[in-house]
């Protein structure tokens, strides 16, 4: 098993200060933006649009974000190596596309980058969009799994946010304890 970074850490349920109304809005703009990118990857729907600077730039996020959706969101003690293998994953089908057509730009390429975005956004953008409606603690990435333990009534682990959300988080507390 791969050793777990700080990054992973859960916390015991309830143990996070809920969001504000500033932490919500936040949740809310995120998760609007996550889902409308992978709406875009509709508009685009081509092999082509691998030459888009969007496209390869939000892939590299894609890539960059899938520990945490991963780790965080199923409260798995993966690392980084989901990371490894949606890379992996990426240059694989680009050989076995190239392979078969002798173009680096082909459909295997195309469907692998298209699915990597189209999980991680969807799921951070569901993600998103529920913690700004629940007020999830935390990172916006245990809201399906609290959302669930509310329906299952079993309690479910927080964790802090390694991403803007936490420093959002923190600054509205900050404002509301000065005030």
């Amino acid at each position: 098993m791969v050793k777990s970074s700080p990054t992973f850490e859960f916390h015991g349920a309830g143990t996070l200060p809920p969001p504000g109304p500033i932490g919500r809005l936040s949740r809310r703009i995120f998760g609007a933006g996550a889902l409308y990118w992978a709406v875009q990857l509709f508009r685009f729907g081509e092999m082509d649009a691998l030459t888009n600077a969007w496209v390869i730039g939000l892939t590299a996020f894609a890539v960059h974000l899938v520990p945490y959706t991963l780790n965080i969101g199923f409260g798995l003690r993966l690392g980084f190596w989901p990371r490894v293998v949606a890379l992996g994953l990426i240059l694989a089908a680009a050989v076995v596309g190239w392979r078969s057509s002798g173009e680096w730009i082909n459909p295997q390429l195309w469907a692998t980058v298209y699915w990597t975005n189209l999980y991680v956004y969807l799921h951070l953008g569901g993600s998103f969009l529920l913690a700004a409606l629940f007020g999830t603690a935390g990172c916006e990435m245990r809201a399906i799994p609290i959302l669930i333990g509310r329906i299952t009534r079993r309690e479910i682990r927080d964790h802090e946010c390694p991403g803007p959300i936490g420093a959002i988080d923190r600054w509205e507390r900050a404002l509301k304890s000065d005030g």
